[in-house]
């Protein structure tokens, strides 16, 4: 079996929850009518990297055994039985097993408290390309960014040739240039493997203060053997009344777009 693109299962699975099963479906059905025969949804059942569609997954969506796969956890797989949802970095870490070539995402890691998201790494890697809507709000953008420069990694702006943040507005950092409509041979040939396609401004949360708390509740659920990023999430999601997971269920949507758009130029 073999798939031109993954997609990361990490947010649908954990991250936006209050978002139920049948709005998914009816989201994604009236996107895309027709069955994406070279689009995967990939994740970890006892310890096999398994793709599938989006009904195959929205299957395993309640199992509370489920737990985050990044690229780490998936060379771990032979040593210890594992059940998980896919990272950028797990879905990338898979990439080879299925021929992908791209990898969609909405949110993604890098630096944070002296620490580094292994989709950094993964990206690094050069196994497919990763389009992202941005660094989740807490991550370092320039340290993050001066990683994938150190490792030669070309970073490219969908709308423009600067990064200026995820859910929330950030200061401008500069990439090194604007997509413009090259073929995926073009990109991958220039070493360019993480392309962001941001979040439209009007659609960003306008209120620092909702991160600034969010953070604090993500770490208080770390500090109790949870889970730091779904913890953040979900506090955005009570801070906002849904808007925020709304938000980053569209920019997986349209990163997808994105990525069959490239596809399709050849």
């Amino acid at each position: 079996m073999s798939f031109d693109i993954l997609i990361e299962t990490a947010l649908i699975g954990q991250g936006i929850t209050d978002i139920s099963d049948e709005e998914i479906l009816e989201t994604w059905h009236a996107l895309f009518p027709q069955p994406l025969n070279n689009v995967g949804f990939v994740w970890l059942r006892n310890s096999q990297i398994t793709a599938g569609n989006l009904e195959f997954l929205l299957q395993y969506r309640s199992h509370k055994d489920f737990q985050r796969i990044d690229g780490r956890k998936i060379s771990m797989r032979n040593e210890i039985m594992l059940n998980g949802f896919c990272t950028a970095g797990g879905a990338l870490a898979s990439a080879h097993e299925f021929q992908a070539k791209m990898v969609v995402t909405a949110g993604m890691g890098g630096i944070y408290a002296a620490r580094i998201s292994n989709d950094l790494p993964e990206i690094s890697r050069r196994q497919a390309i990763l389009i992202s809507a941005g660094f989740k709000d807490m991550i370092e953008t320039r340290e993050s960014l001066a990683y994938l420069c150190q490792n030669h990694i070309s970073v490219m702006g969908m709308v423009e040739p600067y990064y200026d943040g995820f859910l929330f507005s950030r200061e401008k950092s500069a990439l090194d240039r604007q997509y413009k409509g090259e073929m995926l041979s073009q990109l991958t040939e220039e070493n360019v493997f993480l392309l962001f396609n941001p979040i439209k401004n009007d659609l960003r949360l306008k209120n620092n203060s909702w991160l600034r708390d969010s953070i604090e509740i993500g770490k208080s659920a770390e500090n109790a053997g949870g889970e730091f990023h779904p913890a953040v999430n979900k506090a955005l999601a009570d801070f906002s009344r849904g808007h925020s997971n709304k938000v980053q269920f569209g920019a997986l949507l349209n990163n997808l777009l994105l990525a069959l758009e490239i596809l399709g130029k050849g």
